[in-house]
């Protein structure tokens, strides 16, 4: 996306040589305030860990790097807004956003330092079929991502110590299919999404 050299001078073009590939993983505890009618607003908080690898593919060698981050927290909230259709009460439709911020960090050695920033805001809507009090949907997904990784070498001089490299996403929609129970309190739930990234999401949350 954009990416900027130790002494300030623009470095896109040969950050853009390079395949990036961001993995993550976490685990968290969801909470879900149903209001009286049709919305509902949810919060996660949670830990994570993130490995970032990038591969230069126009060097025969594939020169390759991979950095595995600390463990660190993260955190998501949002809001939905769904229903059965009158005609069909099997048939359900929502729609929904949310917004997801996680920061690590990863020293490599003494000297060098690597922070990793990531903030999404995601747009979604899904249509679905209840079969048992378990409802099985697909939809997609609209999101606008933002993630930096940021550079700190101290052996170099004062003032061109840090290096800065904007990422983003190869596609910003991604097509989502997953399932949920409707029991309360407790619901489980089940979401996979591909095109745009793969991302799978499962767990339980709790409804007060």
């Amino acid at each position: 996306n954009r990416a900027t050299d130790f002494d300030g001078t623009d470095d896109t073009f040969d950050q853009a040589l390079r395949d990036w590939d961001m993995n993550g993983s976490g685990i968290g505890f969801r909470v879900n305030h149903q209001f009286p009618r049709l919305a509902s607003i949810w919060g996660t908080l949670g830990l994570a860990q993130v490995t970032v690898r990038d591969e230069r593919v126009v060097d025969p060698n594939l020169d390759l790097n991979s950095r595995g981050f600390d463990d660190d927290m993260f955190l998501s909230m949002g809001a939905r807004v769904g229903d059965a259709f009158p005609s069909n009460p099997d048939v359900f439709w929502s729609v929904g956003f949310a917004f997801n911020l996680f920061s690590s960090d990863f020293n490599e050695d003494i000297n060098t330092t690597w922070d990793y920033n990531e903030t999404s805001f995601a747009f979604d809507g899904a249509i679905g079929y209840t079969i048992q009090d378990v409802g099985f949907y697909g939809g997609v997904r609209m999101v606008s991502y933002q993630a930096d990784l940021e550079e700190t070498d101290q052996t170099r001089t004062p003032g061109q110590q840090t290096r800065l490299i904007e990422l983003d996403r190869d596609g910003q929609v991604d097509v989502t299919f997953g399932a949920r129970t409707s029991t309360m309190p407790v619901m489980g739930f089940v979401e996979i999404g591909l095109i745009g990234s793969f991302s799978a999401t499962t767990g339980f949350s709790f409804h007060f």
